[in-house]
């Protein structure tokens, strides 16, 4: 779905968020719930995907921890969800790849994950 939010200069800035779990076999045997999107805000678009380790840890969560965000295949910033929501930026990254990865962490900081409705499947 694309939206439209308010530049600097008063011009529409095109935007899209989108998130979807991903389901591999190796996912389903770990019981892991693994998602992954990609927003475009702005010209700049990351790919998402979600973080199911606790650092130190060898056995995966099954719901997402939290997400990074990866350019090119190399993760540029990242958002913890565990207890308060904390946003992370590569050091000396483009000022409009840390705007679309804190409104990406915002979104998903806010998100309803749909995967963990108690409603059926209709």
């Amino acid at each position: 779905m694309d939206h439209f939010l308010g530049g600097r200069s008063g011009l529409p800035i095109p935007a899209r968020f989108e998130l979807q779990e991903s389901v591999s076999n190796l996912a389903a045997a770990l019981s892991r719930y693994e998602r992954r999107g990609e927003i475009a805000l702005g010209g700049e678009s990351l790919q998402i995907r979600s973080v199911h380790r606790f650092e130190g840890t060898s056995l995966p969560t099954e719901t997402p921890i939290g997400y990074q965000f990866e350019k090119g295949g190399h993760v540029v910033g990242a958002v913890e969800l565990n207890g308060s929501p904390r946003v992370f930026t590569e050091v000396g990254v483009d000022p409009g790849i840390k705007r679309t990865i804190v409104i990406g962490a915002l979104a998903l900081a806010l998100l309803w994950d749909p995967a963990n409705s108690q409603l059926p499947d209709d």
